[in-house]
Formats: C-alpha cells, structure tokens, sequence
C-alpha cells in the first residue's frame, strides 16, 4: 500500500489491524513518512478551520475593509491559511512531491507490442497466458509466466514484462533485476524504455544519481518517454 493511502486512511480511522501495524513500523522506522504524516495532519486541520463558518465571517469582515471584490477575497483565504500553517510551525507553500509520489504519477505498465491478445486464440499457449493476464492486469499470474517462459526459452523481452508485472506489484527491487538482466542481452528493442522505468525505480529508491543518469539517457536516444523524461528531470533539479 502506498504510504499517501496509508495516512488518509490513518486520518480517517479506516485502518485495518494489519494496516495499522505497517503504519506503526514506517513512523518508528522511516523518517519521510513521519514527516509526510506531519504535514497532511497540518493540512487537514487548515482545511478544517478554513471551513468553519466564523472562520470564514471573519475572513469577510476584514476583505470588506479592504475592497468588495471578490479576487481580493481569495487572496485573504490564502494569507490566513498561510499564518495557520506559519502558527503550526510547518511551512511547505513551495514543497516538492515526494519521490514515491513522483514514481507514482509516472508509472504506468507499459503496453503489451509484442503480442497482442485475438479473441478465439489459443489459450493454452503459456505466452498467450502470459500477455492475457498482463493486459486483465492480473500482474501475478503475469509474472509467474513471464519468468517461468524466460528461464526456458530465448524471448528477452520477457524479462521487461517481467518486470513491469513486478512493478505494478510494488516489487521494485526484483524489477530492477529483471530490467538490468534484459539490458545485458544483446536483443534489447525496449532498452530505452527499460532505462525510463530504471530511472522510476532509482527515484523510487532515493537515488537520484542513478535516476538522472537513466533519465538523461532516455532523453539523449530520444523516442519513447523522452518529452516525460525531460519534465521529470527538470522537477528534480
């Protein structure tokens, strides 16, 4: 589970016994997620006093000595959010997205182009399986096929797939295996794309060495993932 769902659903007390041992660990362990706890516990509690309604008169009872306009009124809600959180000791007006929140909003399994699925086509071929649940997003039984095809036939780019399956499934450290071991063969078609989802991870991992360097790379071959790389990597300069 994603940490951001993690501590909405802290906030809403909807965490189950298990979730709520796995949030216990991150806040002991991880100081990030600490941190990011913080922060969405200020936020929630500006959103809170911004809609309560004697918050809200008094907010209009100092715009109306200023001007009647309604743009300055806004401009009023966002000066008196900006002194709560300057109350509360917690000032993020220019924070960045994390990195797991960056990894998120750019990953996506990439499409299946090596074998797309026909209606009425055999079944029982175990690549056909394989890009079956690949495409019903079934990333489990994927991987297990994918793997289990590259570990007996020469089909590199089940190594990709393998990976991507993995990815979806929050797997990263295996997907950087499978990614790695796909780039070392020499019938490598999707390498560009194995460097961008590369690049996903080491910024997933905080390595934001690495990260550049694969992102720089996507952009220099150019193609796929390139205009993507080229936003991402100016967001972490």
């Amino acid at each position: 589970m994603k940490d951001e769902v993690l501590i909405e659903k802290h906030l809403l007390n909807a965490l189950s016994i298990k979730e709520q041992e796995h949030f216990d660990q991150l806040l002991d362990t991880n100081p990030n997620f600490k941190k990011e706890l913080v922060f969405q516990k200020n936020i929630k509690q500006v959103i809170n006093i911004e809609e309560d309604a004697q918050f809200k008169k008094q907010l209009i009872a100092l715009e109306n000595k200023k001007t009647a306009k309604k743009d300055n009124y806004k401009k009023w809600m966002i000066a008196a959010s900006i002194a709560v959180l300057f109350g509360l000791g917690y000032v993020q007006l220019n924070r960045q997205p994390s990195h797991e929140a960056l990894f998120a909003q750019n990953f996506t399994p990439f499409t299946n182009v090596i074998q797309p699925i026909v209606r009425g086509e055999n079944t029982e071929n175990i690549l056909t399986k394989a890009f079956i649940a690949y495409e019903n997003k079934d990333y489990s039984t994927a991987e297990y096929y994918f793997i289990k095809i590259g570990n007996t036939e020469d089909k590199s780019y089940t190594f990709f797939y393998a990976a991507m399956s993995q990815l979806a499934q929050d797997k990263t450290t295996e997907a950087k295996t499978q990614l790695t071991t796909y780039l070392n063969d020499s019938n490598n078609s999707l390498a560009t794309q194995a460097h961008w989802y590369l690049a996903l991870i080491y910024l997933k991992e905080n390595n934001l060495k690495n990260a550049k360097t694969e992102l720089q790379f996507v952009i220099d071959i150019k193609g796929d993932f390139e205009t993507k790389a080229t936003e991402l990597l100016e967001q972490l300069d």
